[in-house]
């Protein structure tokens, strides 16, 4: 599998416009890179997630980088830093879940996840002691047979919240077993310390109460797995990609609701552009667009058409217009994520 660096760290750190310069500047990880953090509380500090290296750790913006310390399993999916705290961090792997309390010098594992891989992780912006794990494993279906596990059965979540003294493993699917359980993200509403999505294989589930109980959201029509979603920055609208009834496998399609009052639309064309039914994925929103007009940012899996912005305007919880730009072609050899 081909890195995915180049793009990831640019689209994180650099003005981007059409006219933009890239560059590539790829500290050495091997396979995918799973994930880009920005440290919430120190500028210039982020975090790189590799599904064959581990992490790796930049203070100067991505000029250089350093491995941090030893995980159970170098096969990472997700990362998350504490806001307020930059030594307290959690990583998803493989084989289960890890929490440092030195910036990622070292790492002490979670005994309830062990063998129970984490496809992401995210900590509360409005109480650093809530912590959210989801068990899942990226796009990575083909290891379920090394931890033993399978694709279907009750979908989980593991919680924290004490800032990572305990856990404790919630069930969000206990009832319709034959979906796919993978949990892609984790979403905390910016606006209201109560409400937290989860996007998932088997579609998209919200709570109300912190994590304690879920109710499943309704796909748009002649969808199936859902593969991301992200919410703006002001809590009212949500982005999700979802994979066509006739091929589950990618997600060709991306749709946008206002949360209080679902109502998916599909939002593929705009400015003369017409996006491709390709296998779009996880959505990602500029958290400060927090009004009528927003920003979302979107690649693909295992595609080499580049990177997308889309500009959208709402009046309420009605979408008013929106348009396409491709700010990216790509660079020969690499997939994009």
């Amino acid at each position: 599998m081909k890195s995915y660096l180049s793009i990831s760290l640019l689209l994180l750190f650099i003005s981007i416009t059409s006219h933009a310069q890239w560059q590539s500047i790829n500290p050495g990880a091997g396979g995918q890179v799973q994930d880009i953090v920005t440290d919430p509380n120190t500028v210039g500090t982020l975090y790189l997630v590799s599904d064959m290296e581990g992490v790796y750790k930049s203070t100067n913006n991505g000029d250089q980088w350093h491995m941090t310390g030893k995980l159970v399993s170098n096969r990472v999916f997700s990362l998350a830093v504490t806001p307020g705290n930059s030594e307290k961090i959690y990583v998803g792997t493989l084989f289960g879940l890890h929490t440092s309390v030195d910036g990622g010098k070292s790492y002490q594992f979670v005994p309830l996840t062990l063998k129970r891989t984490i496809g992401c992780v995210a900590v509360s912006p409005h109480d650093p002691n809530l912590i959210v794990a989801g068990f899942g494993w990226r796009d990575d279906y083909e290891f379920l047979w090394i931890i033993d596990s399978k694709q279907t059965g009750k979908g989980e979540v593991v919680i924290s919240r004490d800032g990572g003294k305990t856990w404790k493993i919630i069930a969000f699917n206990s009832i319709d077993q034959s979906k796919d359980r993978n949990v892609w993200t984790v979403n905390f509403d910016p606006s209201n310390d109560k409400i937290i999505y989860l996007s998932t294989g088997g579609g998209i589930y919200k709570s109300i109460d912190e994590g304690k109980s879920w109710s499943f959201i309704n796909a748009p029509e002649n969808t199936a797995r859902n593969n991301g979603l992200v919410i703006s920055g002001d809590g009212k609208v949500i982005y999700a990609t979802y994979a066509s009834a006739e091929d589950k496998e990618y997600s060709g399609h991306i749709y946008a609701s206002a949360t209080q009052n679902i109502r998916w639309q599909k939002v593929m064309e705009g400015n003369g552009l017409q996006l491709k039914q390709l296998n779009y994925w996880y959505p990602e929103i500029d958290p400060r667009d927090k009004g009528a007009k927003q920003r979302l940012l979107v690649g693909m899996q295992g595609q080499r058409d580049g990177l997308f912005e889309g500009s959208f305007e709402w009046d309420g919880d009605q979408l008013k217009q929106y348009e396409w730009h491709r700010i990216w072609e790509g660079t020969t050899g690499y997939d994009h994520g």
